[in-house]
């Protein structure tokens, strides 16, 4: 192949230029040499390739790959790539979303199908959320364990235990300023696990609002109040949660959970964001006179169960409507000792579990058969079939649904008494109405 270049003369490129340019050419000389001028250079011909000939285009610089995140616990070679946070964790590839949940930087994949983590790190920062924002942190392996170091919690499918790590890791990592609910950051993180578990690279963190900070025009819908628990257990643990389905394939259900007790100030508080956008926000009173408070924020507008419980106890809710941009307080109350109990007698076709949840208002449609199990489930309202009878305890007196074996009712629980309910017995009917005798006039 041949490059095309600029040549004077009458010769451009090896190609013969026509006649009458040459004589043209040749006579504008002689016209400017007889009049004592200097020679007018030649016009230069156009840098055009002759036949058959093709220019080859500047070759293409293309940009240098970022490097790739390799396990490494020597802090001082790391280079965070500009690029989404990958690596590999418990011996697979690990692709996290990165989330901010009170003082945590939480790396995490969720399970297929479920909300719940299936791999996880979580750097416990300290300092409350501002400690997040910022900051920036160098920690080599070598470095003891102190205050200063953020405590590193890892979790995967291999072990049933979460490992901690005080130190022994190495850990880059730059954090900005939380802007529309997101916090830009840079890490590279190497453990010391079996697995040599790293990741690095570049990501933007979910930061919602914090309960110490007024909610805004982005955190509606949202329904709040306070948790009010009397006679609680010590240790008691309080589950502050939502069901609903904002579409009608779909179920959205929420919760958070937090210990009971001293001290009350400054406040004790989680959030929750495994159901995005939905967030929950509770913050912990003492099971005594300081009632707990809790949120849940960036709803969709529906039909809702808003439910606080006991683990493993007693629950209180409430049914109710969200309003699109709207806002709804509801006030719970929780009394262990006034609870009451219910036995079930089931058909004779039935078998397994006997399923449970608050009954809906009268003459509301009947609970989504996906949305009442979603309830069964965080209320722990499901019980084994023994001897064709189910039997509940510590039930908060009110309405509720019973469903087993396609067959549905709806029983009142009522305090200090275990009612009896049959299937296959048919309720009696009610006494009717006497008027009363009219009293002797004196």
């Amino acid at each position: 192949m041949r490059i095309a270049s600029r040549t004077t003369g009458v010769l451009a490129a090896g190609r013969m230029l026509p006649l009458e340019r040459v004589l043209a050419a040749g006579l504008l000389s002689a016209l400017v040499v007889g009049c004592g001028s200097k020679p007018v250079p030649e016009p230069q011909p156009p840098n055009v390739p002759a036949a058959g000939e093709a220019t080859v285009p500047p070759a293409e610089v293309k940009p240098e790959p970022p490097p790739q995140p390799v396990y490494e616990l020597d802090a001082d070679k790391h280079k965070v790539p500009a690029a989404p946070v990958s690596g590999r964790l418990g011996g697979s590839e690990f692709t996290p979303g990165v989330s901010v949940e009170g003082d945590h930087l939480v790396f995490q994949v969720a399970r297929p199908g479920s909300p719940v983590a299936d791999r996880s790190v979580r750097l416990r920062l300290g300092n409350g959320p501002q400690g997040l924002q910022n900051r920036k942190l160098v920690v080599r392996s070598d470095s003891p364990p102190g205050p200063d170091l953020p405590e590193v919690m890892l979790q995967t499918p291999k072990r049933p235990e979460i490992l901690l790590f005080g130190n022994g890791y190495a850990l880059t990592l730059e954090l900005g300023s939380r802007t529309g609910g997101k916090l830009p950051g840079r890490v590279y993180l190497s453990l010391p696990d079996e697995d040599k578990s790293f990741f690095a690279g570049t990501f933007e963190a979910d930061f919602p609002r914090q309960p110490t900070e007024p909610p805004g025009p982005d955190d509606v819908p949202f329904v709040n109040g306070t948790v009010t628990v009397r006679n609680a257990p010590a240790a008691a643990v309080l589950i502050a949660g939502y069901a609903s389905t904002p579409t009608p394939t779909t179920v959205a259900f929420g919760s958070a959970e937090i210990g009971l007790g001293e001290p009350v100030v400054p406040p004790r508080w989680v959030q929750s964001v495994y159901d995005k956008p939905r967030v929950t926000n509770l913050v912990g009173g003492d099971g005594k006179d300081v009632p707990s408070r809790y949120e849940h924020s960036k709803l969709t507008p529906g039909r809702y169960l808003i439910f606080a419980t006991l683990k493993n106890g007693p629950a209180a809710w409430k049914w109710l409507d969200v309003p699109e941009n709207g806002t709804v307080r509801a006030d719970l109350t929780i009394d262990v000792a006034q609870t009451g109990g219910l036995e079930i007698g089931v058909p004779l076709e039935a078998v397994g579990k006997v399923q449970l949840a608050p009954a809906d208002e009268p003459g509301r449609p009947a609970t989504d058969p996906n949305l009442f199990i979603a309830i069964c489930w965080q209320l722990g309202l499901e019980q084994p079939i023994v001897a064709r009878k189910a039997l509940y305890k510590n039930l908060t007196p009110g309405r509720y649904e019973v469903r087993t074996a396609g067959r549905s009712a709806v029983v009142e629980v009522v305090a200090g008494k275990t009612v009896e309910f049959d299937f296959d017995k048919k309720a009696p009917p009610p006494k009717p109405e006497v008027a009363p005798e009219p009293k002797p006039r004196p």
